[in-house]
């Protein structure tokens, strides 16, 4: 923990701004513009696979969150939400995993964004690091469930019909 409190105080006033930016509803609000974004760019698969893996991340992530109840790390207790795994982390690198998917050639730009986004939760005080571990695990395993699936879920009648 000196290392983190050593470490924030060179950076604080730019990190602070950033962390403050990083706030789940401003981050749940990015990730719904990227999916109408992508619907109304014509990219339907990547916009549909996107939503799905949305929805199923954020309940795996507060599901877990309840059933683990892990309190925030002293820094922060401020945060009503339990603190594991770690929601940012875990949307994070969903969005990551499934751009990189469908627009590999600027792969290392959404990763490195994913590991900027947890590193600001690591050092706001916000998340221990397995929580950050943890939830990019469960980005990545639900995001690559779905992309695997890809085929089947495009060949779902409803959702041939109504959303292709």
């Amino acid at each position: 923990m000196d290392f983190l409190i050593y470490f924030s105080s060179l950076f604080n006033p730019i990190l602070k701004f950033l962390t403050f930016l990083n706030q789940t509803i401003l981050f749940a609000f990015f990730i719904l513009c990227i999916i109408i974004y992508l619907w109304i760019s014509g990219q339907k698969k990547p916009s549909i696979i996107t939503l799905f893996s949305f929805i199923s991340v954020t309940f795996w992530v507060f599901l877990i969150k309840i059933l683990v109840k892990r309190p925030r790390p002293v820094l922060n207790s401020y945060i009503d939400v339990y603190s594991f795994p770690s929601a940012h982390a875990a949307l994070s690198f969903m969005m990551a995993f499934i751009l990189s998917y469908y627009f590999p050639k600027k792969k290392w730009l959404f990763y490195s964004f994913a590991l900027f986004i947890s590193f600001l939760k690591f050092y706001a005080g916000e998340h221990f690091i397995s929580d950050i571990i943890v939830g990019a695990i469960i980005g990545l395993l639900v995001t690559f469930l779905f992309l695997k699936n890809e085929k089947k879920i495009f060949n779902i009648p409803l959702i041939k019909r109504y959303l292709l």
